[in-house]
């Protein structure tokens, strides 16, 4: 069984579509109609790391989402 968490609730938008992001679909990115991210959930959060987290982050330009510390997250779900 997969564990799984939803990090960050950006808006309230309806979601449209989700995208895997992270080398190995670590976190599902969703978006609404427009394409703005409506949120992120981690898959398996403690195989993600701190920087592959800030690199989703950069490539969907949510940069304020760079600085949030996923350490002990990822560490409690190792």
């Amino acid at each position: 069984m997969r564990k799984s968490i939803y990090v960050i609730r950006i808006r309230d938008n309806k979601i449209a579509r989700s995208e895997e992001a992270g080398p190995n679909g670590e976190a599902i990115v969703e978006l609404d109609s427009r394409g703005q991210v409506v949120g992120i959930e981690m898959l398996e959060p403690g195989h993600i790391t701190v920087r592959e987290f800030r690199k989703i982050a950069k490539h969907y330009d949510i940069d304020h989402l760079q600085d949030i510390n996923i350490d002990r997250l990822t560490e409690a779900f190792a």
